[in-house]
Parts: C-alpha cells; structure tokens; sequence
C-alpha cells in the first residue's frame, strides 16, 4: 500500500459517505467532496444518476474519481511525497481536505518559523523534512483543535466530530512510531 493509499484509508474513515446536511457549509457533499466548493467536479453527475444514495460506495468510477480527485487538488498540491516523514504529509493531507489546503499549511508554516503563505515551496519542504516529527505533530494537533474550538463555536453539531478526527490521527501516529 502506498503512503497516499493509507492516507485515504484514513481520511475516508472521516469523510464517510453522501451527506446533504443543511447545517454543514459545505452542503451537498460525496466522500467529503463538496458540491458548493468544488461543483465541477465530474462525480456529481455519476452521483446524480443515483435516487438511492446508499448505493453509491459500489461504483468502482466514483471510487477512483474520487482518489484522483484527492491525488490531484490535496496530495500534489501540498507536495506530500516530498515530505521524509510519511505520517507528517498524511496529516497535513487530512486536516487539509478538512480545514483547507491555505489554512492546514499556513497552520504548518507558523509552527516551522517559514513564511506563512499557505504554499508548500521549498523552504516549507526543507523545514518539513528537519522539524523533529513527534514536537510538529504534537503542535500541529493543537493548532488544528484550536481551530476546531473556533468554528465549532458556528456548527457547533460537528465539533465532537471534528475532535475525534484530530484525536484519532493524533492516536495513530503515536501507535505507528512504537
């Protein structure tokens, strides 16, 4: 299995499946794909052929749209195979799908003392690649959570949710380093 493989593994643990949640910003979304942020995407018109979504886990084309979509908008764009520690580039890949590729690497930039621009260049790589993996991931946690606390404060029905999600990563990484 490839590092971006297990990184969707997780990630769609988080996702889940189709949800049109009036409460939730993103509104209409597949697998965490958001219809509002990303209406272009060719998965919708698949979805829309579908009057039971239930089914839509079955069909193999959404399933592989839907890991070409996370390869090319997230995985590539944050550089994660440029970055040594696997887990590192699994978590920024995580809460980047979730809080936004900007914001989960201007979170990263301010813990390494870069520039904080929300863009994965160099000088973010090279600080990735030096940072010691265990005080990064315990800062990026906080600052993801602190985050959290934030916007849970406007939907506050998915903050437990969010939580969890920082809290299983956070427990995963410690299970994989033993």
């Amino acid at each position: 299995m490839t590092v971006f493989e297990k990184a969707m593994v997780t990630l769609l643990k988080h996702e889940g499946e189709y949800s049109n949640d009036t409460r939730d910003n993103g509104g209409e979304t597949y697998r965490g794909v958001s219809r509002r942020w990303y209406p272009k995407w060719g998965g919708w018109g698949i979805i829309d052929r579908y009057d039971d979504k239930t089914q839509l886990s079955e069909d193999e084309a959404l399933s592989r749209m839907v890991n070409d979509f996370y390869y090319t908008y997230y995985w590539v764009k944050i550089r994660a195979d440029a970055i040594d520690d696997k887990f590192v580039a699994q978590m920024l890949f995580n809460f980047a799908v979730n809080v936004g590729k900007r914001k989960a690497i201007q979170k990263a930039q301010r813990i390494l003392g870069t520039k904080v621009d929300g863009v994965v260049g160099p000088q973010t790589v090279n600080a990735l690649n030096s940072v010691n993996a265990d005080t990064f991931v315990y800062h990026y946690l906080l600052e993801i959570i602190d985050f959290y606390m934030v916007i849970g404060k406007d939907q506050p029905h998915f903050l437990r949710g969010w939580l969890n999600r920082a809290m299983s990563c956070f427990y995963q990484y410690e299970n994989e380093k033993r």
